[in-house]
């Protein structure tokens, strides 16, 4: 007489703790994958900005060095993010060196403000000191500072310091034009 029943083999089957095991596995796993999307955006944002406000400062070097009677009567050695709306626009008159700086400087920061998050720049200016020269012929060293508040926290600190909070982000460029 044959045996007609099989042994049990415990080796058959996925436990439901084994299901339990690999879902957590995965779920784990797709909440990593979640979180290096989330901070993808948030650098590829970060890179768009600061690029912007890159271009937004070599701006304003074209514009100082367009107008040198500008930068020779000190036109540009002190622009504030808070630049008056100037009483004539450039672009469709013919202006002096003085209207022309005051209409760079409202118009650049109007385009900072409307392509950067709290966005505004600062440029301060002043020759450089060399004995054989005339102060007024004198080249000039500016630092062309744009600032935003790349993480729209409401950031108002202008020390560009990027440990700390309440600094904007900045993109600083110092150059010397004649």
């Amino acid at each position: 007489m044959k045996n007609n029943m099989k042994p049990f083999n415990a080796s058959h089957g996925i436990t439901m703790m084994e299901n339990l095991v690999a879902l957590l596995i995965l779920s784990i796993g797709l909440l990593g994958l979640a979180g290096l999307q989330a901070s993808s955006f948030r650098n590829s944002k970060d890179a768009t900005y600061r690029a912007i406000a890159t271009q937004q400062a070599t701006d304003m070097v074209n514009r100082i060095r367009v107008n040198s009677a500008g930068v020779v009567s000190g036109q540009y050695n002190s622009i504030s993010p808070l630049a008056p709306m100037p009483g004539i626009f450039c672009d469709a008159a013919a202006c002096n060196a003085a209207e022309l700086a005051t209409f760079d400087t409202w118009e650049w920061n109007t385009r900072n403000a409307a392509l950067l998050p709290r966005g505004g720049g600062t440029v301060v200016g002043a020759p450089l000191t060399i004995t054989s020269i005339d102060p007024l012929l004198a080249p000039r060293q500016f630092t062309i500072t744009v600032r935003w508040d790349g993480d729209r926290s409401g950031a108002t600190g202008l020390g560009c310091n990027p440990s700390l909070a309440t600094d904007q982000k900045c993109v600083t460029l110092q150059v010397i034009a004649p």
